[in-house]
């Protein structure tokens, strides 16, 4: 053999929704279109967050005409970071990659990251242009910086939700958060395995259905608890 040949990553995709009827079936779509070709096996794990409308029904209709398509429910919602949890914790490939589900990320840098396997541990995007309004992308840059200083972590867009990594860390460095400090947890973990990551610009769209619940004062505060958690077992 040459070396000229790599083997294609073997690859699950977690999409956490909840009460995003008008828009899975576009993600699921979008991921399996800029998977194509740069995976030997994928699967896309939704795992549906306590919705209240037809999220899980459409899912379930898809699942039966596309095999990679898998759903797992909560009853009840429980967060962002427990719906990545269980996706994670129910995957069976080798890479895990998983971003949000309400079309924001048309994921056009996917395939590039998923064949830059070869040379990096770990892939983090960054939102070239946030396309959310004046407020929300102030409190995305202040999270950042606040995440990175208390983590002592060094990421341009923490909760960009483009990560792509190896399942196997996740045995040596659990995840615990179950709101919006998962993403900020899971860069510690890349940064405690000493992952060679490579963090690129991806692009990011308005969104166009169902309801953004990321900046709400709740949320927020949930975020604020689970990081000043995070730092104390840190220090610890």
């Amino acid at each position: 053999m040459d070396g000229s040949y790599r083997a294609r990553p073997r690859l699950s995709v977690v999409l956490p929704a909840r009460d995003e009827e008008g828009s899975i079936e576009a993600a699921i779509c979008t991921v399996i279109a800029r998977t194509a070709g740069h995976v030997s096996a994928l699967e896309i794990l939704v795992v549906d967050d306590g919705s209240r409308d037809r999220t899980a029904a459409r899912v379930a209709a898809l699942a039966s005409r596309h095999d990679p398509v898998r759903l797992i429910r909560h009853t009840t919602p429980r967060g962002y970071g427990a719906a990545l949890r269980t996706g994670f914790d129910a995957a069976r490939h080798d890479w895990l990659f998983f971003t949000d589900a309400d079309g924001q990320f048309p994921l056009f840098e996917l395939a590039d990251a998923l064949d830059a396997t070869d040379r990096y541990d770990a892939v983090m995007g960054y939102r070239r242009d946030r396309a959310d309004g004046p407020i929300r992308r102030a409190l995305g840059r202040a999270w950042t910086t606040l995440a990175d200083r208390t983590l002592g972590v060094s990421a341009r867009d923490v909760n960009c939700a483009f990560k792509l990594f190896p399942r196997r860390i996740l045995g040596a460095h659990p995840l615990s958060s179950d709101g919006a400090a998962i993403s900020a947890e899971l860069v510690r973990a890349f940064s405690d395995a000493r992952l060679r990551v490579r963090e690129v610009p991806v692009e990011h769209r308005p969104r166009l259905v169902g309801v953004q619940r990321g900046a709400g004062m709740g949320v927020a505060l949930h975020a604020l608890v689970e990081l000043a958690g995070l730092a104390r077992r840190i220090r610890d």
